[in-house]
């Protein structure tokens, strides 16, 4: 036989060996890839996670800020109205001095009335006696 003829029986020998081999390869690189794709599936699921999670966290964060906001406004609105109430009590209480003020005044201002006209009928009065005596 020629080298060729040998040459060609072994390759012809080898091809099975080789196609085997190289199914083999493929064979291992798909489940390669196929694992590679299964973890790439797992970390964008775990992504999501993440992602959902850092969401919720944020959206809890900010309806904690809100809730804050909140309480603070009507804090605020509290202090406001408890000093406009003040106000009104501190009006109300000088209103009333006053009313009790002008009330005083004014049954001062009666008696002093009636103590003239008694001190002016007393005067007539006399007038009227000194009138009488020079008469008789």
């Amino acid at each position: 036989m020629s080298k060729r003829t040998e040459d060609e029986t072994e390759a012809a020998r080898k091809r099975p060996e080789l196609q085997k081999a190289r199914f083999q390869e493929i064979q291992e690189a798909l489940q390669m890839a196929r694992q590679k794709q299964q973890k790439d599936v797992e970390a964008e699921k775990e992504l999501d996670l993440i992602y959902r999670d850092e969401a919720e966290r944020l959206w809890r964060k900010r309806e904690a800020e809100w809730a804050a906001e909140q309480a603070a406004r009507a804090k605020l609105l509290q202090a406001v109205l408890n000093e406009r109430a003040q106000q009104v009590d501190e009006k109300l209480s000088r209103l009333e001095v006053a009313k009790r003020e002008n009330m005083e005044e004014r049954e001062k201002a009666i008696r002093e009335m009636q103590i003239l006209r008694m001190e002016a009928e007393a005067e007539e009065l006399e007038k009227e006696e000194v009138k009488v005596a020079r008469a008789v």
